[in-house]
């Protein structure tokens, strides 16, 4: 593993004394911790996530579950990300999640998980790395970091973030690693009363969010369902509310991100 920004008394991570020190630090004057706690939906939480990782000269960001054993392909974890389409189908076509370094670290510790260009071939063979580093080149992904964190409750993430900048500062890193349980934490307050409300969603509003996912406009769906085009938008709008998102793209990814549409759905 590649310890980058952590030359001089680094933090024992491995210790939840200094994981509960670093949550209890005084970051008040970090604007994104001040901003998580008005986050009140995960597109909110996406937007945030965007400034945040532009402010510290990443790239992209990706915040994923954990993956159980039998996890093969990233794009069934990913709860929030702004890794292009491409990048995500082209990491699962070549199977990269099972032969991650990066995985196998995290699962069995809680310390940051650092990584460079060179990084990406171990536990990978030559074909499988050159290809790997030519598809994240391709992207600029040069270098990351992988953060779990957990809450109290036991939920477990893993946000990262990847470019190409300086390893990390100290001070960085920790700011890194408060906003990201911040993250994780909101994310679990967020849940809650919206796992309440898409109970709430009606069949046939489902039933119209599911054809919009795959690519269907309002009148063609009313075809489907032998309804009129304005009966479809009324459903979609409900749908929309009822879910607390912003237009039609959003709670369609709301959909998908909670499992009411299921990827394989997606091309039926």
């Amino acid at each position: 593993m590649i310890q980058l920004g952590l030359t001089s008394a680094p933090a024992d991570w491995s210790d939840p004394l200094q994981l509960e020190n670093v949550k209890n630090t005084d970051f008040s004057g970090n604007i994104f911790s001040e901003t998580i706690k008005y986050c009140n939906t995960s597109f909110d939480i996406f937007k945030l996530f965007k400034d945040f990782t532009k402010t510290f000269g990443f790239t992209d960001f990706i915040v994923r579950k954990f993956p159980g054993d039998d996890d093969k392909y990233l794009r069934d974890l990913i709860i929030i990300s702004s890794w292009p389409p491409e990048l995500i189908n082209e990491y699962d076509e070549l199977g990269l999640m099972v032969s991650s370094l990066a995985y196998s670290k995290v699962r069995k510790s809680s310390t940051p998980y650092f990584w460079n260009f060179e990084s990406i071939a171990e536990n990978r063979s030559n074909e499988t790395a050159n290809l790997a580093k030519e598809l994240f080149q391709g992207f600029g992904h040069y270098n990351g970091v992988h953060i779990p964190v957990s809450d109290s409750s036991g939920r477990r993430i893993i946000v990262s973030f990847s470019g190409n900048r300086a390893p990390l500062e100290r001070h960085e890193l920790l700011e890194a690693f408060y906003f990201a349980t911040c993250v994780n934490d909101r994310f679990a307050e967020i849940e809650e009363p919206l796992n309440f409300r898409k109970s709430q969603l009606s069949d046939r509003e489902l039933e119209c969010l599911k054809w919009s996912a795959r690519g269907k406009t309002s009148f063609e769906i009313g075809t489907i369902l032998d309804i009129s085009e304005n009966t479809v938008n009324k459903y979609i709008s409900f749908a929309i509310k009822k879910l607390n998102c912003v237009n039609k793209t959003h709670a369609v990814a709301e959909c998908i991100y909670q499992n009411l549409i299921e990827s394989d759905q997606l091309t039926q």
